[in-house]
């Protein structure tokens, strides 16, 4: 409750990157800031990973310098993504065909700018 876009700002003088690059990021204009906690998953053989992630929560920045976020938008959906090099493509279908859902592409962003 307390995070506002300068406090946001601020903290990008703590990453280490060139000054180019650190006035590129103080540039940007926020649209939309989502959190959510993600678990990790792994096949035995490691050829195949999963990530889900759940308690999406996404965040619509005010416009005026320092103040709060103006909206906030708990989401009962769930991500999960199946991550794998592409040389084990050909066998993908096979895996997810083990989830009882269809599988679609999905973006959190989107999903965050639809919800708010």
């Amino acid at each position: 409750e307390k995070l506002t876009i300068d406090k946001i700002r601020n903290r990008f003088s703590k990453i280490p990157v060139s000054s180019n690059i650190y006035h590129y990021l103080l540039s940007l204009d926020f649209s939309l800031i989502n959190r959510y906690k993600r678990q990790y998953f792994e096949s035995f053989d490691k050829q195949y990973r999963i990530t889900l992630d759940s308690e999406l929560k996404f965040l619509e920045p005010r416009r005026s310098v320092n103040s709060k976020f103006h909206k906030s938008i708990n989401s009962m959906s769930s991500v999960l993504e199946l991550k794998y090099d592409e040389k084990y493509d050909e066998f993908a279908n096979y895996v997810s065909g083990y989830f009882p859902f269809r599988m679609t592409k999905n973006s959190k962003y989107v999903l965050g700018v639809e919800k708010l």
